[in-house]
């Protein structure tokens, strides 16, 4: 155990080398993102937001994480360098994802650093499919019009997804999207990946929800 206190500590996530672990609290009276080392130690404060700051992601080479900070019932995505005080950066805040209110709702960083993937989505919370952000070109890239939950393989190329009891994946290139495994008539949670993407692990809803382990060939 890493914490223990009256807090809701949520979200973590390792930092790429695994000497910290980010995750959101209340702590301090708000939702901000700390770090915590593996042994329990070392916890630290990270932001200082005007709004609520939660879900940290992780750069591959761990100079950045990215958040969702909301503010007055509005949303945006952050990303800072973790290695600074927050006083002594200037935070990135992506741009929306279009006119129309659709927001971005991120879950996985390309292993080459240059794309974000995650949920577009509605202020009604509807699932509008899966998009990737270029932080080169500053704009984002529709690659599905379904699913959520986008988790990328090392190639940066790929990206899991799941939809309706089943994971897909879907190639940046190409832009073609095919079934790899359903459980269907069951329902999927997240979807991980082990680090060398041969272990795929998911959540199986059915009257209660169970871990499952997949070797992929």
């Amino acid at each position: 155990q890493l914490t223990s206190d009256p807090a809701k500590d949520r979200g973590s996530a390792w930092s790429p080398d695994g000497s910290r672990i980010a995750f959101y609290s209340d702590r301090s009276g708000k939702y901000e993102i700390w770090t915590v080392h593996p042994d329990g130690s070392g916890l630290q404060r990270l932001t200082d937001t005007p709004g609520w700051a939660t879900f940290p992601i992780w750069s591959p080479d761990g100079s950045r994480i990215a958040f969702e900070m909301t503010e007055e019932n509005k949303g945006s995505i952050i990303v800072f360098d973790p290695r600074k005080a927050w006083k002594e950066q200037t935070p990135d805040t992506l741009p929306p994802v279009d006119s129309t209110g659709k927001y971005f709702e991120p879950s996985s960083w390309s292993s080459d650093g240059k794309w974000l993937a995650g949920t577009v989505r509605s202020q009604q919370v509807a699932t509008h499919g899966i998009a990737a952000y270029s932080f080169e070109s500053r704009e984002y890239r529709k690659l599905t019009d379904i699913g959520e939950g986008a988790r990328w393989l090392n190639d940066s190329r790929r990206l899991l997804f799941t939809h309706q009891g089943k994971v897909l994946v879907a190639d940046m290139k190409t832009g073609a999207v095919r079934e790899i495994f359903s459980v269907l008539p069951d329902e999927i949670g997240d979807v991980r990946l082990s680090r060398d993407n041969r272990t795929l692990y998911l959540g199986r809803a059915t009257t209660e929800i169970d871990i499952w382990m997949i070797t992929l060939k």
